[in-house]
């Protein structure tokens, strides 16, 4: 949006019908008018806080240009064109509506605080927004705004966050994978110390082990092998030295984590891969 030629349509000001309608509205906070501008590209929301209006000042609060790809709000409380770009679900000192607790049914409902001054300004947000909408949104157009400007913020923020990868990609575009020797290495080497065999005695002298780097499950004589827990051991199925554990003695979780550098044969790059914990559940 060319924010210099929004900033240039003159500000609006209440019509004594407006004033007259705002000693009529209860607990609602603002008086909202509606107009398309720019070739019908643009729908212009202008916001009359009621109070305001009760005293006789004539002056809008803010308004809000809309389009069907971004949106913007000029703060009109200061002569100094001064540009929002909160939506209204995050602007400070305004709300659609009000969360109230109704005392005699004992239940919460929300509150609209914005009045549309007619009819016919309603139906033309409406149908700007006809996309957004559907037939069950409780609280009409509002919930079509609130989704068009979630929808914009969702896509400021993918923007932002591209900018900030975009930079680390130029960064680690030279480095380049460990080949998956490196790999096989941690986990076979590296990882060699996080190995566990968990057993526990299902009869006198029997006992179910599992190995948690093999995967095998079986019975073992311990007779012939030592389980004591917390000792270190040969695994009975794949001769790896494990660490035994009693099931029913360990802790909740137990999880070993290691960091390893790999240093590329070319010395213009290294790559640091870090690499996840094994764990083993008491379960």
């Amino acid at each position: 949006m060319e924010k210099r030629k929004l900033s240039a349509i003159p500000r609006p000001i209440a019509t004594p019908e407006m004033i007259e309608i705002a000693d009529r509205l209860g607990g609602m906070r603002h008086i909202v008018t509606a107009e398309l501008i720019d070739d019908k590209k643009i729908l212009l929301l202008n916001f009359f806080e009621i109070q305001a209006l009760k005293k006789g000042k004539t002056e809008a609060d803010f308004r809000t240009f809309l389009s069907h790809e971004d949106y913007i709000t000029q703060d009109l409380k200061t002569s100094k064109t001064k540009w929002l770009t909160a939506s209204f679900h995050g602007m400070y000192n305004f709300s659609f509506m009000d969360y109230v607790w109704n005392q005699q049914e004992h239940k919460s409902s929300y509150r609209l605080n914005v009045f549309m001054r007619s009819d016919e300004e309603l139906k033309m947000v409406k149908d700007f927004f006809r996309e957004y909408s559907t037939p069950d949104d409780e609280y009409g157009l509002w919930t079509g705004i609130h989704r068009f400007q979630q929808e914009v913020l969702d896509k400021r923020l993918a923007k932002k966050h591209k900018k900030e990868t975009d930079k680390i990609d130029v960064i680690m575009n030279p480095i380049k994978d460990a080949p998956k020797e490196f790999f096989d290495w941690v986990w076979d080497t590296g990882m060699s110390f996080a190995r566990y065999l968990i057993y526990k005695e299902v009869k006198k002298g029997k006992a179910l082990c599992e190995c948690t780097h093999c995967k095998k499950t079986g019975i073992v004589d311990r007779k012939k092998i030592r389980l004591r827990n917390n000792e270190k051991g040969i695994c009975p199925f794949c001769g790896s030295r494990v660490t035994i554990k009693a099931k029913g003695r360990m802790p909740a979780q137990t999880h070993d984590e290691r960091w390893f550098v790999y240093v590329g044969s070319d010395k213009r790059w290294v790559c640091i891969p870090i690499f996840p914990r094994t764990s083993i559940d008491e379960k």
